[in-house]
């Protein structure tokens, strides 16, 4: 039995509590869970699940051995570029390590338990659809008579209803056998990893800096989708992607680019990306230190999949870029960035 991690130990590491004790020993972090009190607990135990990629196929079960070769491998080339970024405060990097970077970033969302759950709701949904099409055919009543010859004309009537109304009288689930299942038990959904490696590839990257005494949170799903430059259009190619890498750093992964690499977070934008990554954390928040404050906000804070911004349609850089510059789409003001420091 493996004890396989969702979020890698050499990034939680990065948010070790560094006020050690007799009860709290080297390589652990405080847990922040809703309404309870929060925790020291070992890297080694938290964001992990046995046999989490295992893969089902019938009767067959594929073990994990592959599939943690290969995130080891990623994890390893990655560890070393963010350490290096952390201890030069520089995010000067090679074309090869920038594509390092856009896997692991791309990685450490898809691998993540709530972007399964994203992508099983939308499978579910497409069943759903899929029952109404078949609900509203003309020839409904036949098709179900072909199928069982017994049903009365009442039951295929409400058959019929149930269909139509499928959201809200219908539910439905994947087994654990089901193929899709254990499709979203893969090493990644292969599409959405592909097309979600290109675009962070083609973004910008700038590193936020916290120049006072706040400091960052991680979490259970450390990937932060901010919310889309234009509020009209919810998707995943007009939102900044944000993921903290120490209690200090964070790389901000921008449609747009902007003058300086390097962003000084001001203390109210700083408790603005704590909300965010406490948005996106699935249960359990992860810090190097014990705070009330944080504890307050992640009991105040709820997440909900509609808010989960993991669509995928884009709009190229230069046309974003217009639009801001000539007014027709107003930057979210939480950035900390403005018309004046975008690149021309």
């Amino acid at each position: 039995m493996a004890n396989d991690h969702q979020v890698p130990q050499f990034y939680l590491r990065n948010f070790k509590i560094t006020k050690l004790s007799k009860i709290i020993q080297n390589n652990h972090v405080y847990t922040y869970t809703r309404n309870k009190t929060p925790v020291p607990e070992a890297i080694v135990r938290v964001a992990c699940e046995d046999d989490y990629y295992n893969i089902n196929e019938g009767n067959h079960e594929v073990h994990s051995e592959g599939n943690n070769f290969i995130l080891s491998t990623l994890e390893n080339h990655a560890s070393s570029i963010v350490r290096r970024i952390v201890d030069k405060t520089d995010l000067n990097l090679s074309r090869s390590e920038k594509w390092t970077l856009a896997y692991f970033v791309a990685t450490l969302c898809i691998r993540n338990p709530l972007f399964h759950e994203f992508l099983e709701k939308q499978i579910l949904d497409e069943k759903k659809r899929e029952i109404m099409s078949i609900a509203s055919e003309k020839d409904f009543a036949l098709l179900v008579k072909e199928f069982d010859p017994s049903i009365s004309d009442e039951e295929i009537e409400e058959m019929k209803q149930i269909g139509l109304n499928a959201d809200e009288k219908l539910k439905i689930s994947l087994s654990e056998n089901d193929h899709n299942k254990s499709y979203l038990r893969t090493l990644l959904p292969v599409a959405h990893y592909v097309m979600l490696t290109r675009r962070l590839f083609s973004y910008h990257w700038h590193l936020l800096v916290i120049p006072s005494e706040k400091t960052f949170v991680t979490s259970d799903n450390p990937v932060v989708f901010l919310p889309p430059m234009c509020r009209d259009v919810v998707s995943f190619g007009h939102s900044p992607v944000f993921l903290p890498i120490n209690p200090k750093f964070a790389l901000l992964i921008h449609p747009i680019d902007f003058v300086d690499k390097k962003i000084l977070v001001e203390d109210d934008l700083v408790d603005y990306y704590i909300k965010q990554s406490i948005l996106f954390s699935k249960d359990k928040v992860f810090s190097h230190q014990k705070s009330e404050k944080l504890q307050e906000i992640l009991d105040n804070t709820k997440h909900n999949m509609s808010d989960l911004n993991y669509q995928f349609n884009f709009l190229p850089e230069k046309t974003l870029k217009l639009m801001i510059i000539s007014g027709v789409l107003n930057v979210n003001g939480n950035y900390p960035v403005g018309k004046r420091d975008i690149n021309p």
